[in-house]
């Protein structure tokens, strides 16, 4: 590798300015949705296990890949994986990406992401070469994340959509509460059966923030549900509704409280679950976590091939914000690399597990 352009790609296992100013910079999306993550500084401080690779120069970063190891389960079975984060680019090195003709800096950048993604070590200067898995989350309308999967050899292994619950004046039910400590292995243990025959699932995000709510019958917990603060603005919505919604939602009363572009504050979750028999009362426990958390629209996502999770959530009320929302299926794309075929079948055959913290 070019000794002088090597110098100027850094990694690092804990986020820097350089980092942190690049990620609150990028505007996520080319064509129809376009929106910012604000709540960037704050949570990327709270990523389990994350490397970050950036380009820098002038004591700028010009592009970032941060990668996050992360032990999950397929069918019950351990194993361990890379999960890319984030993937972005300042805006002079998506324009020379663009061109015919790419920068030395550019064309370099890309061949070192292209040895990353074949290691199982994350380590371009002394590799290990053993049985590992990268994948990420892809918007299909963002040409640029969608070019660059394809040039290092990403393949798409599933879609999901999201889906909204909002409420105007949550109400608020004795039956929910906060997962209290002496119960923690019980749900966790729960939610691994309930989970037990999907892929990609992680319990590293559950539990977080001590913000997992339970719903509870007869003195038993009966479901369960993880939520992620978020903070987004919104800066476009595909089709002529999408452009005026941006532009009017902000100025209608009450309506503003289900989502405002300019500061769409909402829940992220995962991890929801429920005991046989009790699918029934979801939107109690959904819109009693709104009350308690004091907000007005959460955000869930599904793999389109799970038809549990699908039918459970489309029987619900679900209010506005799903009719307000895109409808777009977001790209699951994966690299195997020395992977045992068997347990490669089970990922690429298997419903997914799709965790609100990585989609937002």
């Amino acid at each position: 590798m070019n000794e002088h352009l090597s110098k100027l790609i850094k990694h690092s296992t804990t986020p820097n300015k350089e980092v942190i100013d690049l990620l609150s910079d990028i505007t996520i999306g080319t064509d129809g949705a376009k929106y910012s993550h604000l709540h960037t500084p704050k949570k990327i401080n709270t990523l389990y296990r994350p490397h970050f690779f950036y380009l820098s120069r002038h004591q700028k970063a010009l592009a970032n890949v941060t990668i996050c190891e992360r032990p999950m389960y397929v069918n019950q079975n351990p194993v361990d994986s890379f999960y890319i984060r984030y993937f972005a680019f300042a805006p002079s090195i998506q324009s020379s990406s663009s061109k015919a003709k790419k920068t030395n800096k550019n064309t370099f950048f890309d061949t070192y992401l292209k040895t990353l993604f074949s290691t199982s070590n994350l380590n371009v200067k002394q590799p290990e070469h053993h049985s590992s898995l990268f994948w990420a989350y892809i918007d299909p309308h963002n040409n640029r994340s969608l070019n660059m999967g394809a040039r290092f050899g990403f393949n798409t292994i599933g879609y999901f959509k999201t889906y909204g619950f909002s409420r105007f004046y949550p109400k608020l039910s004795k039956n929910i509460s906060k997962i209290k400590k002496k119960k923690k292995k019980e749900v966790q243990s729960k939610i691994k059966a309930f989970y037990k025959d999907y892929a990609l699932f992680s319990d590293v995000h559950l539990f977080k923030n001590n913000d997992y709510f339970v719903l509870k019958d007869n003195g038993k917990i009966i479901a369960g549900i993880q939520t992620h603060f978020v903070h987004w603005r919104i800066d476009a919505m595909p089709g002529l509704k999408g452009k005026l919604a941006v532009k009017l939602l902000p100025y209608i009363p009450f309506v503003n409280k289900i989502i405002n572009p300019k500061s769409y504050k909402f829940l992220a979750t995962e991890g929801l679950f429920w005991v046989e028999g009790h699918k029934h009362q979801l939107q109690e426990l959904l819109e009693s976590v709104l009350a308690i958390q004091q907000k007005n629209s959460m955000l869930m996502w599904f793999d389109d091939a799970d038809y549990k999770m699908v039918s459970a959530v489309e029987s619900l009320n679900l209010g506005l914000i799903q009719k307000i929302k895109s409808d777009n299926s977001i790209e699951i794309v994966a690299k195997f690399n020395q992977f045992d075929e068997t347990l490669k079948q089970s990922i690429l055959n298997t419903k997914k597990y799709i965790s609100g913290f990585d989609t937002t």
